[in-house]
């Protein structure tokens, strides 16, 4: 019969091998539910920290990045805005362009636009992302009709910077795990080598799921504190081995025998 719960495991990973013996011997599955629970707890940290870090820098930068946008009106796919001509909207903090705003023109060169902007010609609505090496172009075709003046910008920008980090942990919580699974097929085949046959491959995936768990909390604890650690990557991954092969260990070993007490 099982033992120990998930939210027991999370503090028991770390030293019990009575734990691990429980999920080699107890638990079902391959360990896949445990996993999406691990990476749900150990995302929150780091959102509750873009939480109150971006909200706090929204609410601070919102009235002075939206004093530079105009009243923008888009009907039947056409930009106008009020004043017209060219508006640009820059980081406060840096000064860096974050977005042209440009009425007067139907195209753009691309290669004249920094990187990391957003531009609104007169009848397109240009992204060029650095990191993803990428340019994406949307027609306003499809609008019919959008408003937004400077008060709606400020208020979007403040309810943006309030509602970020919510919007995106379903996101950072799927495609971590979509990443951990794929972690947890490489860690449990390298823990065929310290079980030397005597553990089969499902039940080394049940074990190597809790044994990623010191790796996974420390790693979030990282993202929270923020501090650079040369070859970060392989500590966590020392630190994943090292309770796999603790994990297989006591996996291994007999169960102590209960403690009779003399009657």
């Amino acid at each position: 019969m099982r033992t120990f719960s998930f939210f027991q495991a999370m503090g028991l990973s770390f030293f019990s091998k009575d734990l691990y013996r429980d999920v080699g011997r107890h638990w079902t599955g391959t360990g896949m539910l445990y996993l999406l629970f691990l990476m749900a707890i150990a995302w929150l940290p780091p959102m509750l920290k873009m939480h109150f870090d971006v909200g706090r820098k929204m609410q601070q930068m919102a009235p002075q990045m939206a004093k530079d946008v105009p009243h923008i009106t888009i009907k039947k796919g056409i930009l106008e805005t009020d004043p017209p001509g060219r508006h640009e909207l820059k980081d406060p903090d840096t000064g860096k362009t974050i977005a042209i705003i440009d009425a007067s023109i139907d195209s753009i060169n691309l290669d004249e636009l920094p990187e990391d902007v957003i531009v609104v010609t007169r009848t397109k609505l240009v992204m060029k992302q650095k990191d993803r090496r990428q340019t994406r172009i949307q027609d306003l075709a499809g609008i019919d009709r959008f408003s937004m003046d400077r008060n709606d910008a400020e208020r979007w920008l403040r309810a943006a910077g309030k509602w970020m980090a919510t919007a995106l942990y379903p996101f950072a919580l799927l495609f971590s795990f979509i990443y951990r699974i794929c972690q947890l097929l490489i860690y449990a085949a390298i823990g065929l080598a310290f079980a030397r046959g005597l553990v089969p491959y499902p039940i080394l995936m049940r074990l190597t799921a809790v044994a990623v768990t010191p790796a996974v909390l420390v790693d979030s604890l990282h993202d929270v504190v923020g501090a650079p650690v040369p070859m970060w990557w392989l500590i966590c991954f020392l630190i994943a081995m090292f309770y796999l092969h603790f994990a297989v260990q006591a996996m291994n070993e007999p169960a102590p025998a209960a403690t009779v007490q003399p009657s």
